[in-house]
């Protein structure tokens, strides 16, 4: 690939929006448009994040990448029932005109596979050649992929689709117990402390769990939700069966890792997709498992599908030096600094942010 290339990548319409630059080979900008618009899991690029991110481009991009195959989705979406979604949300189309509507040529836009996306941020890793493992609720079909990093390239190994997903099944409790899905689900991860495993049995009997067979641990459709009542335990309790049964079937897909590596004589892991955000499971299945020779993107969740969607495109590691790559805060002015002064005088806690975010 050309090192003189300039690429784009794109994640929004669905939650936590961003964009991605790669120019000469160098990551130059990737931002969250939350950090912007100051909306939490913000699914919409706003004006200033385009206009930032094009600032690096200058108005000249070669390809545009979106992360996901929109129309693929709408099958699954068909498949599921979610008749709405699969005659409306065409945002993407819009967001993208915006983007070039921009600049100074019209780029190629090209649609990533969403799983790829994800499997591409092992472009920024400290290794030649990985077994990559991608874990989330759901990509088109995907929800769960194993891929082969070698040479600059990425083979799909395997992938295990919709409806059995370990994602769908961590949202569907943390929606059950008040919390909101797809953002509270750290809350959860963290409740899990204060619990006890007394409904493990319950939680693997109710929802007909398998740990034996990777490929489908459980046989529940968990995106209906939880639809059985769980008024016997608390809270917390819930929390502990679902970390603990996620880290077991977490377990098993690290198995299978080994089972991919010791067929390609690999050593490394890059792990990512949204469950990689579960840094407890991380630390206690992966860390445990694979030591030294584990990578998982800052950014493995969706909002870190632009970056990964542009690395598609640019097919080889680049140059990754830095997480500060987005949001521009402004300097302090004097009447800060002063304010700043007087509360340290005061013997106040002083919390100070400046540069570009992460």
């Amino acid at each position: 690939m050309s090192k003189n290339k300039t690429i784009v990548g794109v994640a929004a319409g669905n939650h936590d929006a961003s964009i991605s630059v790669i120019r000469d080979n160098t990551l130059v900008y990737a931002a969250h448009s939350e950090r912007y618009s100051k909306i939490k899991n913000d699914k919409y690029l706003n004006k200033e994040i385009i206009d930032d991110a094009l600032s690096c481009t200058d108005g000249f991009v070669d390809t545009i990448c979106f992360y996901e195959r929109p129309l693929l989705k709408k099958t699954r979406q068909l498949y599921a029932g979610q008749y709405k979604s699969v005659f409306s949300n065409f945002y993407y189309r819009e967001c993208l005109r915006k983007i070039r509507k921009q600049l100074n040529n019209t780029p190629e836009v090209k649609y990533i596979r969403h799983h790829k996306a994800h499997a591409a941020q092992a472009y920024l890793s400290p290794f030649d050649e990985a077994i990559v493992l991608v874990v989330d609720s759901i990509g088109e079909w995907d929800t769960i992929s194993f891929w082969l990093y070698r040479d600059n390239d990425l083979i799909l190994l395997e992938s295990i689709k919709y409806p059995f997903s370990l994602g769908l099944f961590y949202t569907a409790f943390t929606q059950y117990i008040g919390l909101k899905p797809n953002e509270d689900e750290y809350i959860l991860m963290g409740m899990s402390a204060f619990g006890n495993l007394e409904s493990v049995d319950y939680f693997i009997d109710k929802f007909n769990f398998n740990l034996i067979n990777y490929e489908k641990m459980y046989n529940y459709n968990f995106h209906k939700g939880v639809r059985v009542s769980l008024n016997e335990f608390s809270s917390v309790d819930i929390a502990a069966a679902v970390q603990f049964l996620l880290e077991k079937m977490l377990c098993k897909l690290a198995s299978r890792v080994e089972y991919y590596q010791n067929m390609y004589k690999v050593d490394n892991l890059v792990y990512s997709g949204g469950v990689a955000l579960n840094c407890v499971a991380n630390s206690n299945v992966f860390l445990k498992n694979f030591s030294n020779n584990l990578f998982i993107f800052p950014n493995p969740g969706d909002s870190g599908t632009s970056t990964g969607a542009a690395l598609v495109e640019n097919k080889q590691r680049i140059n990754f030096d830095s997480i500060y790559l987005g949001y521009s805060m402004k300097n302090l002015d004097t009447d800060a600094v002063d304010s700043i002064v007087d509360y340290i005088l005061k013997n106040r806690i002083v919390g100070l942010a400046h540069g570009r975010a992460e």
